[in-house]
């Protein structure tokens, strides 16, 4: 019996004394000059069906919300061969609408507000870059060509035509395309 309570008291002495004695190292000299961030606020909820809401605060101005959910969309369907689209097919996906906020380097304000679904995300912040602006010309054409179509009937359904045959094509041809003309 005393052979057994020896044999484990040395054993645990052992591991005692191999143990890290005293307080952790130091971080690294890189690290020593990261100031932890506290979190000031922090929301979070789970639906039953899924869907989410949060939202957080840290000590450094960021501010996040966030919410989704899921929903049946029509997504192209991928062929797991070839990895080409094939058509459409129903899935569930995920929305998640949401923002985030924080000061940049430079003091400048910065908030982003997004979506993200089907279609990829989608932000939206004033420091975002914008395309420039359509050519007058081309608003105008666009416009027109929406009240074009806005203008005429529904076509109905005809029946099937023949296509021309290529001489005819080839006839319809403005002059300016003659050295291209072929002849048959």
């Amino acid at each position: 019996m005393w052979k057994i309570v020896v044999t484990l008291s040395v054993g645990i002495l052992v591991v005692v004394g191999a143990a890290p004695q005293g307080a952790p190292s130091a971080p690294a000299a890189a690290d020593s000059d990261v100031t932890p961030v506290p979190i000031l606020r922090f929301t979070e909820s789970v639906g039953q069906d899924g869907s989410f809401n949060y939202s957080y605060e840290a000590g450094n101005g960021i501010n996040v919300e966030g919410a989704g959910f899921t929903k049946r969309a029509q997504v192209p369907r991928i062929d797991p061969e070839t990895g080409a689209e094939s058509g459409l097919e129903e899935q569930d996906i995920l929305v998640q609408t949401g923002s985030y906020s924080y000061i940049a380097p430079d003091g400048t304000p910065i908030r982003v507000q997004y979506i993200a679904d089907e279609n990829g995300f989608q932000p939206v912040g004033d420091h975002l870059p914008q395309p420039p602006p359509l050519p007058e010309a081309i608003s105008r054409a666009l416009s027109q060509q929406a009240q074009l179509q806005a203008d005429q009937p529904a076509p109905t359904p005809a029946a099937p035509q023949p296509a021309p045959s290529n001489i005819e094509q080839i006839e319809v041809f403005p002059d300016q395309f003659a050295p291209f003309r072929i002849v048959v």
